[in-house]
């Protein structure tokens, strides 16, 4: 489910687990209020039958570029996820989630290493059904835009980053966008 909910996206950071986010006493909680605040980004989560949490993961949209002379494209950023599960089906619907809001949204997605080998699996699978394509490792500028909050955070981008506006460079895995 995607979700852009204040009560929901302020539980961020205490479903699937308690973080750095958690609004309880979470080193980081002042950014919490930037998913509420900004419309770049949402949540999505991966539920079990009875409703439990098992997958959480925020979603940017934004714009992205191999380099400051590059063509900018359409980019669904997803943050490495927290989760209590590394199943195959778990990583498959949020794949299958993520790849739907991009058809949509007619955008490539991009995210940063540290995904596990189940996840990589999955959205490659998923890709490669829909007739796009993964690539790993590839340098990509992606546009953070300044919060409403003062704060912001991301896991890709290093954590709370002040300031938060502008270009930022890291490798990343891309899945390519459909045509329009």
């Amino acid at each position: 489910e995607e979700f852009d909910d204040a009560v929901r996206l302020l539980k961020m950071g205490t479903e699937p687990s308690e973080t750095c986010q958690s609004w309880k006493r979470g080193q980081y909680n002042e950014c919490l209020l930037a998913y509420v605040a900004d419309g770049d980004k949402k949540g999505m989560n991966v539920v079990s039958a009875t409703g439990e949490v098992l997958l959480r993961c925020v979603e940017r949209i934004t714009e992205s570029r191999a380099d400051f002379s590059g063509t900018l494209d359409r980019t669904l950023v997803l943050e490495p996820p927290y989760t209590m599960t590394d199943h195959p089906r778990v990583f498959t619907a949020l794949a299958r989630l993520a790849l739907n809001k991009a058809d949509h949204l007619h955008a490539r997605i991009e995210f940063s290493a540290g995904w596990s080998d189940v996840a990589m699996k999955c959205f490659a699978s998923e890709a490669k059904a829909r007739g796009r394509t993964l690539e790993q490792d590839v340098q990509r500028e992606v546009r953070l835009t300044r919060s409403m909050n003062q704060y912001n955070y991301s896991d890709t981008f290093g954590g709370k980053l002040e300031p938060y506006d502008g270009y930022h460079q890291r490798a990343m895995t891309v899945i390519s966008a459909v045509a329009a």
